[in-house]
């Protein structure tokens, strides 16, 4: 049987470097439940045709019950349930093992094509085949260089979707392959789609929801401050910790949502994971202490006031803790109060001492 589509694969990033590098017991198990989730989000209205190892094969046929330019959204929200399953994973583990560790390193290219495809049967099971069918998989192997996430659309699949490429901001590319010559195609950048969606969520703890909160006035700007409060290298100028404070960032070593701090201090771990970032305004975080798992939710507010920055820090429980964790939390809330000052008054004290 002879039919017309879209042939789609959603493909992990840095697959064989994972399973190689890590440890077999958790690494398949953070494979499986990452492609799981875009299964769900591609299947319905999508035909899933198989799973292939470190990617999914589905298909759109014509007429079928997804709209080309829905399609193209379908598939940018799979994306960011990727992304969003790959930091609930990133938050969730307390595992130290090399997989657990290395989650944030995976990231999911898409490969969009359409064009003819024969339905045949082998062993049972329905599969797709056919010239087509080759090149969408060949194009599993490119030369696209920029982002580590993005959608590779040939331009007869970019017909059929009905996307304005220079609206969406996609690039041009060509791929060339044995049988098939040269293959014009657009790229879509993933991470864009990411910080578009990412910017529209406001996670902030506000003061009236808090604990407690402390505000401070530093003698600097709100860019200055912004930087003392969050760059690593100054913090430890002022914080008391026992070890360097290790921060884990996106590919382009910027941070922003999603990324991990780990900051040792005598007698405890403490790991901060970014929720919001609005650079120069406020950044939310939920930090995690270790031993103890006990997790707390802060936003720290920027803004200018007497020719220096108010620094305002909200904190409360976060989401979802369980009563006897609130309990331990509320319990220890003027210890952890105490530590939340002490770092700003040090701070305080610095630049007064040393402004910018």
């Amino acid at each position: 049987m002879t039919d017309r589509g879209f042939l789609i694969l959603a493909d992990i990033s840095g697959f064989t470097a994972f399973v190689t590098s890590t440890e077999f017991a958790h690494g398949p198990q953070v494979v499986a439940a990452l492609l799981e989730t875009v299964m769900t989000r591609l299947s319905p209205p999508l035909e899933i045709q198989e799973l292939e190892g470190d990617a999914v094969f589905a298909l759109g046929p014509d007429g079928g019950p997804v709209p080309p330019l829905t399609l193209f959204e379908l598939l940018e929200d799979a994306f960011v349930a990727f992304r969003d399953r790959q930091r609930q994973m990133v938050l969730a583990t307390t595992c130290p093992c090399n997989a657990c560790r290395s989650i944030s390193r995976l990231d999911l290219k898409l490969i969009v094509h359409h064009g003819q495809f024969i339905r045949q049967v082998v062993g049972g099971k329905s599969q797709a085949a056919g010239a087509e069918v080759i090149l969408a998989h060949n194009l599993l192997k490119n030369h696209v260089t920029g982002p580590r996430a993005y959608m590779l659309l040939t331009k007869a699949a970019l017909a059929e979707t009905g996307v304005d490429p220079e609206a969406a901001g996609m690039r041009e590319d060509v791929e060339s392959y044995e049988h098939f010559g040269d293959v014009r195609c657009v790229v879509h950048d993933l991470e864009s789609v990411w910080r578009r969606t990412t910017e529209a969520r406001v996670v902030r703890v506000e003061p009236a929801n808090a604990i407690f909160t402390i505000d401070v006035l530093l003698p600097v700007s709100p860019a200055v401050a912004w930087d003392w409060l969050f760059s690593p290298d100054k913090i430890q100028r002022y914080e008391a910790t026992t070890k360097p404070i290790v921060q884990e960032c996106d590919a382009a070593g910027e941070p922003g949502v999603g990324t991990r701090i780990h900051c040792a201090h005598t007698n405890e771990d403490i790991v901060e994971t970014i929720l919001d970032w609005r650079p120069f305004r406020y950044c939310t975080r939920d930090a995690t202490r270790r031993p103890g798992n006990l997790t707390v939710r802060y936003t720290t507010d920027l803004a200018p006031k007497d020719g220096g920055t108010r620094v305002t820090t909200s904190v409360a429980l976060a989401p979802a803790t369980p009563w006897w964790k609130s309990s331990v939390i509320r319990l220890l809330a003027p210890r952890v109060r105490s530590a939340f000052e002490a770092n700003l008054r040090a701070l305080e004290r610095l630049l007064g001492k040393a402004p910018g």
